[in-house]
């Protein structure tokens, strides 16, 4: 019977096999990335250099997360007696999530001005729009941080075939090790952690204009690299989240938002002030009409 220690090791190199697989060309993107914010927190973000990366059970739009789950429901539906965390996704759930490991993710857009994340998520319009170079978030994204970064997958057949995937190996892996039944518990909940972890870089095709990117990073309070935990007040409550750090070139420039009053003078003083001064400050060319 295989050690726990055996089991985990299995675990995470299947984790490494599967990330390898479907996304080796996270390499190849824009240069730049935007992630939309109110003016508070655009403030938050320059005077600390970090991007806030929040709990994925408090996300703003809880749709996508619901999104994923239903998609693993119906693709293993015809395999549900033999995998015992399908009734948790159904449910919307899954054991420990939030208390014994939490996944924080950030977002981004390949866009600099799309309406709907203005509205979304730059308060209606009067925040602003951070333009992170892509390279320099790739370069952070190993030890201590050990967070990813990669382009959200619209595409329902691709989503399909990673869900199918990562069953069929989990399978394939118990009978390399001759797993007895009471020891699937421990397995598949380590599975489903990962398959969460997948599901988050799904989203409705409907949504494919917005060519979204997200950072995610699983962590337990155990691990030895865990960042801390902030937590700050939002739409749903009070939000858990941890700081990723950013480096004094990692700011590319900032949009003003289509109803900002701020002023770009306002916003360069801001950034000279945390020394940021190599930003470019622009308006936004959306009209007021476009939200």
């Amino acid at each position: 019977m295989p050690e726990r220690a055996e089991l985990l090791a299995a675990i995470q190199e299947l984790e490494r096999r599967w990330t390898e697989y479907f996304y080796v060309h996270e390499k190849d993107g824009p240069d730049i990335l935007y992630h939309y914010t109110s003016a508070k927190g655009f403030e938050g973000i320059v005077s600390t250099r970090t991007l806030w990366a929040s709990s994925a059970g408090f996300m703003t739009d809880t749709s996508e997360i619901k999104y994923g789950l239903q998609l693993v429901a119906k693709t293993l539906a015809d395999q549900q007696d033999r995998i015992p965390i399908y009734k948790a996704f159904t449910r919307g759930e899954l054991p420990g999530f939030g208390e014994s490991f939490n996944i924080f993710i950030t977002c981004f857009c390949q866009e600099a001005n799309v309406p709907s994340q203005w509205d979304d998520y730059a308060s209606k319009g009067t925040g602003l729009s951070i333009g992170i170079r892509r390279h320099e978030m790739m370069a952070l994204a190993g030890e201590p941080q050990s967070y990813v970064l990669f382009p959200v997958i619209y595409d329902v057949a691709r989503q399909h075939e990673i869900v199918m995937t990562i069953i069929a190996e989990a399978f394939e892996k118990i009978r390399e090790l001759s797993l007895k039944e009471r020891e699937w518990s421990y397995w598949w909940q380590e599975v489903g952690i990962q398959l969460l972890t997948f599901i988050l870089r799904f989203k409705d095709p409907m949504f494919h204009n917005e060519r979204e990117w997200r950072t995610l990073k699983l962590q337990s309070p155990s691990d030895k690299d865990a960042l801390p935990v902030r937590y700050r007040q939002g739409i749903r409550g009070i939000i858990p989240y941890i700081e990723l750090p950013l480096t004094a070139n990692a700011v590319a420039e900032v949009i003003e938002g289509p109803k900002s009053s701020i002023g770009q003078k306002a916003i360069k003083i801001v950034l000279d002030k945390y020394g940021l001064n190599g930003a470019e400050v622009k308006r936004s060319n959306h009209t007021r009409g476009d939200l």
